[in-house]
């Protein structure tokens, strides 16, 4: 298949030179990588201190920050999506470039977006934490969502879930119907989750607290160390590569 070739505006293009120029090409925040994920450190085992739970046979990750500054023990990706459906795509690609392991949520957003359907699609992944924050917009805070605004979004975010998740196992029990009389069905337990929600607001500081959560949350499944997303909008993005950058991640 190499050895093709194809006329593109003038140009004779092979296979492999196109499969070489997508391999190479970066689109920024879009799903980049401002931290990379964490290296193996002193092999695996349980044990060790740390303010989290300790889970026997769990390699532990460290990342040291230049100049001392510590260790993060995780991989941070920012994304610039802003919308439900860009949102919905964003942790789409976490679940498959990160499976099964404990992922924590960074928001910062415009005020002119849809917080509750965006953060509707950060809930469906089950990530362990969940840290809305704020960031200027185009330079100033006037377009700037307050993280309290946030907050109640994911509290009705959280609200119309488990409504759905109700009636959706009122549906499958078969009582609660039109007509029927019979009170509506107690929502069947499912696989035990928590996603711890905090409000912070500098980013810096938000992304710690994340990475924190990220390290206490690892399970037996946890060899990659987990990961951060920033997300909800470009200049989120940008604030995120430039705490990195200061501190020598990237």
């Amino acid at each position: 298949r190499g050895s093709r070739w194809r006329p593109l505006w003038g140009w004779a293009v092979s296979d492999d030179d196109m499969r070489r120029g997508l391999e190479a090409a970066e689109s920024p925040g879009c799903f980049e990588t401002v931290v990379a994920p964490a290296s193996p450190a002193g092999g695996s085992g349980g044990g060790g201190g740390g303010d989290g739970d300790v889970h026997s046979g769990v390699q532990h990750f460290e990342r040291p920050v230049p100049g001392g500054g510590g260790s993060l023990g995780c991989a941070v990706v920012a994304d610039g999506a802003h919308t439900k459906e860009s949102a919905a795509a964003a942790m789409a690609t976490l679940s498959e470039v990160f499976p099964g392991q404990p992922l924590a949520v960074v928001v910062a957003m415009a005020s002119d977006k849809d917080h509750q359907g965006f953060l509707r699609e950060v809930m469906a992944v089950r990530p362990v934490s969940v840290v809305l924050t704020q960031v200027p917009i185009a330079g100033g805070r006037e377009r700037a969502t307050p993280v309290e605004a946030l907050m109640v979004a994911w509290n009705a975010a959280a609200a119309a879930a488990d409504e759905v998740a109700a009636a959706a196992s009122g549906e499958r029990s078969g009582v609660g119907g039109e007509g029927s009389g019979t009170a509506a069905a107690t929502p069947k337990k499912q696989a035990p989750w928590m996603t711890t929600v905090s409000v912070v607001h500098d980013l810096g500081e938000a992304i710690t607290l994340a990475a924190a959560a990220v390290r206490r949350g690892g399970g037996s499944g946890n060899e990659g160390g987990g990961v951060v997303c920033v997300t909800g909008s470009l200049n989120t993005v940008s604030k995120a590569r430039a705490w990195a950058g200061e501190r020598g991640y990237n």
